[in-house]
């Protein structure tokens, strides 16, 4: 899986991929034909990402998907200017994804919710190429989607590359990537001989404090700005790192979160943020854990 950021959100550009090759495949396209869809979608998604902030108000990031597969697909089947139009704009009237699905408690349909927007995106692609048009002004409109998110969404198409590529993330551990370098930095203090684990708890540590950028050290359900509050996020991810070295699905597994040693360190460990940190991300992200040891 791959990853794009910007300073309003992200997004996952190879959710693209299934719906794209799969109508190529139906419309006997080139392998040139299926990159040149493929890109375009990918730009579409992550242009969104930068020019509109989806997750503060509450939609989740597949919101930007609507538009990217709706584009793609239209053309890898060489659709004229007015059916793509309409291919784009009944994906995008199809649904509202919202957040919640993305948030904690984290259920199995997150997995799965990228897979029904590109199933509901291909069959209004299907119906626009059949001549169904689609509600106009999904996007600018009073009743469309810039209204609701409270700002204009401008992008200057005829300035985009298809460049996005060379900004792509790909995943190294299971969690989402604002997270991997805190992770990174708790495996690596593993196999010091001075925190090593001994029996079912880490023998001389008394705290660690992984300090990283804002993104990662909240939810991302307590960064609208009603909350009133900040909740740090679960340290599971720095324990579990601390003790297997890694943060993958066996990690995440509730029985193996249970056990006693993760449970011991859990209530050792304090999530921080660091504006400073914070003002490098998404073209960094920063990172360093404090590992303090019982005498001091």
């Amino acid at each position: 899986m791959d990853s794009y950021f910007s300073k309003s959100g992200l997004c996952h550009p190879s959710d693209n991929v299934g719906a794209v090759i799969a109508v190529s495949e139906h419309a006997d396209r080139s392998g040139k034909d299926f990159s040149t869809a493929l890109a375009i979608a990918y730009q579409v998604e992550t242009a969104l990402i930068v020019a509109a902030q989806f997750l503060a108000p509450g939609f989740d990031l597949t919101t930007a998907l609507m538009y990217s597969i709706g584009a793609g697909l239209s053309r890898a089947f060489g659709l004229d200017e007015a059916k793509t139009s309409a291919a784009v704009e009944i994906s995008r009237a199809a649904g509202i994804p919202l957040l919640v699905v993305w948030t904690t408690p984290i259920s199995q349909w997150k997995g799965l919710n990228s897979s029904q927007v590109a199933f509901g995106c291909a069959h209004g692609f299907l119906l626009a190429s059949r001549g169904v048009t689609g509600p106009k002004n999904v996007t600018e409109g009073p009743s469309g989607l810039a209204p609701l998110l409270g700002k204009t969404i401008h992008i200057d198409w005829d300035k985009q590359q298809l460049d996005c590529f060379d900004r792509l993330a790909l995943k190294t551990y299971n969690p989402s990537r604002p997270s991997w370098p805190s992770s990174a930095c708790s495996s690596r203090a593993r196999p010091t001989r001075l925190i090593r684990p001994r029996s079912s708890a880490y023998g001389r540590m008394s705290s660690t404090t992984p300090t990283t950028h804002r993104r990662w050290a909240f939810r991302s359900e307590d960064r609208r700005p009603h909350e009133g509050r900040r909740r740090p996020k679960s340290p599971v991810l720095a324990a579990v790192a601390a003790q297997d070295g890694d943060v993958q699905t066996a990690q995440l597994e509730p029985r193996r979160i249970e056990r006693p040693n993760v449970q011991g360190l859990l209530r050792r460990v304090e999530v921080r943020a660091d504006d400073r940190l914070s003002a490098r991300y998404p073209g960094e992200f920063p990172s360093h854990v404090t590992v303090r040891l019982e005498g001091g």
